[in-house]
């Protein structure tokens, strides 16, 4: 596993300074993290839930790198129903 995130980071630094950006992915990849993926759970009357696995929208310098790295968000995440909410989710909404 450490080796994969090793490797991600040396392409995240190939993509930074192809895209002209510098040498410090690091900063690239703070200002990026802070892109949230949310899991909604809207509760029916029927007791259905409907699921629903959003990108928060990022901000115009997080747009900027994004478009410098040729990267591109998805508008909709496939749910996929056989992995739950996070704990941290479920918690902080009861």
């Amino acid at each position: 596993m450490l080796q994969k995130v090793e490797s991600e980071k040396a392409r995240l630094g190939c993509m930074v300074k192809a895209s002209g950006m510098g040498d410090e992915p690091r900063r690239v990849l703070d200002e990026l993290s802070k892109i949230n993926l949310v899991d909604v759970v809207l509760p029916t009357s029927t007791g259905v839930e409907i699921r629903k696995r959003c990108v928060t929208r990022p901000t115009e310098h997080q747009e900027i790198l994004l478009q410098h790295l040729g990267l591109n968000l998805p508008r909709q995440i496939k749910n996929n129903f056989s992995i739950e909410c996070s704990q941290d989710f479920l918690t902080s909404t009861s």
